[in-house]
């Protein structure tokens, strides 16, 4: 169900609402399950079950982690990482078991059998790093015990951010879950908000993907400069009108209910370098990797002054898993909103990228200007051409410029890193 759709904006929203301000307050968290339950099963029922899974997993595992970190810090540790353990597994088995078995069956006396079944449930990165963000939290006494299952429940599947975020880390919201008051200034700034994320996804982005669809087709038939140019321009807006607008319709629904979100996105297309770019992209998702891979890796400024090599290998971990993860992600979203299948979303999602971090890390003044634009998709036009000249697959061009990205990556961050 999209909260663009005719189902969510004449009889979703207007009943959840309409109930939710009806009963009393002790009942309010169990009518935002009741219903984001209902959101989440609309597309897909029988993942209801798998996200069930990871809820009371974690849920029971916070027990025992309060059970032990004072009296047992090792035990609790355990139980912590056990926790981590099973969410990451249920994440990376659907994310990521074809792709693995479709590669490391093409090597020598290796047979993986594909699932063709397995499809990636919706939401689940989202609902996974919430899950991790209260079992670390709880691990490192920054929140407390969260013994109510209902509220734990909401927490996770609150449905405004369940499909595309933004990522709520649970300390910054375990009071709003018991305390939270709902007023008319709020309800009103969150109608704002909503509106203008829907125009946003509506009037602008679906514009630009009818746009983007229109010169991809035409491509197939004659290739041209001016198309080509037109595809990359309207595939770059469209995508960050759609995503924005994403965001901010679920940051205005919250409102609406009395949560406050964090933001996640800050004009990132007026970024000068890549550094800059993934501090205004996405910022919920930078801000958790940081939190939680980057600085327990040793990524802060206290390790990278008492070890380079560490520092280095903290910040490549967790830019490598965050691409990973973004990669798929985009694919997925970009597949769900019918602007192109798969396979296309993915090569003109890593052309965007990659030209964007070749501009930024090989121009001074980065990919927010024209020049490393420029720069950016000269390179790629060429190494698109050259591969496909030498006869390399698509599944192999799309690993170069994989690599690309991260190369881009690291000459940009290593400098910086050196002078600090």
């Amino acid at each position: 169900m999209l909260f663009s759709s005719v189902t969510f904006l004449y009889y979703f929203l207007p009943a959840v609402l309409l109930v939710y301000f009806l009963v009393p307050r002790w009942m309010k968290n169990t009518v935002l399950l009741l219903f984001s339950l209902v959101f989440y099963g609309w597309g897909e029922p029988v993942y209801i079950l798998l996200m069930m899974l990871s809820i009371t997993s974690a849920y029971f595992f916070g027990f025992f982690i309060e059970r032990y970190r004072t009296s047992a810090p090792k035990k609790a540790k355990w139980m912590m990482i056990l926790s981590v353990a099973v969410s990451l597994a249920l994440l990376f088995f659907f994310k990521y078991y074809n792709f693995f078995a479709e590669n490391l069956s093409r090597l020598p006396l290796i047979e993986i059998p594909r699932i063709e079944a397995l499809k990636l449930p919706i939401g689940i990165s989202f609902y996974t790093f919430q899950i991790i963000s209260y079992t670390v939290d709880l691990y490192r006494r920054d929140c407390e015990l969260q013994k109510n299952y209902v509220t734990f429940g909401s927490y996770v599947m609150l449905f405004p951010q369940l499909i595309a975020g933004p990522i709520v880390r649970y300390r910054d919201v375990d009071r709003q879950l018991t305390e939270r008051r709902e007023n008319a200034a709020d309800f009103a700034a969150g109608i704002q908000r909503f509106t203008v994320g829907l125009a946003k996804k509506v009037l602008l982005g679906d514009l630009l993907a009818a746009g983007f669809e229109y010169f991809k087709n035409l491509a197939l038939l004659e290739s041209t400069a001016l198309g080509a140019w037109m595809t990359i321009l309207l595939y770059t807006l469209h995508l960050y009108y759609d995503f924005s607008g994403y965001s901010d319709m679920a940051i205005g629904l919250g409102r609406m209910f009395g949560f406050h979100f964090p933001e996640n996105f800050n004009y990132p297309y007026i970024s000068r370098s890549v550094t800059e770019f993934w501090r205004r992209w996405h910022m919920t998702l930078t801000d958790w990797f940081r939190t939680y891979v980057y600085i327990p890796l040793g990524g802060n400024r206290k390790a990278a002054a008492l070890s380079g090599i560490k520092a280095r290998w903290s910040l490549f971990m967790a830019y490598t898993n965050m691409g990973l993860i973004s990669a798929v992600a985009a694919i997925v979203y970009l597949s769900r909103m019918d602007v192109a299948t798969p396979k296309a979303a993915t090569g003109y999602e890593l052309d965007a990228i990659a030209a964007c971090y070749v501009g930024g890390a090989s121009v001074s003044g980065g990919a927010g200007t024209i020049s490393g634009a420029l720069v950016g998709c000269l390179v790629i036009g060429i190494l698109n051409n050259a591969m496909s000249l030498v006869g390399i697959s698509p599944d192999w061009q799309q690993a170069v410029k994989g690599l690309v990205i991260l190369a881009a990556v690291a000459f940009d961050m290593i400098p910086k890193m050196r002078k600090k």
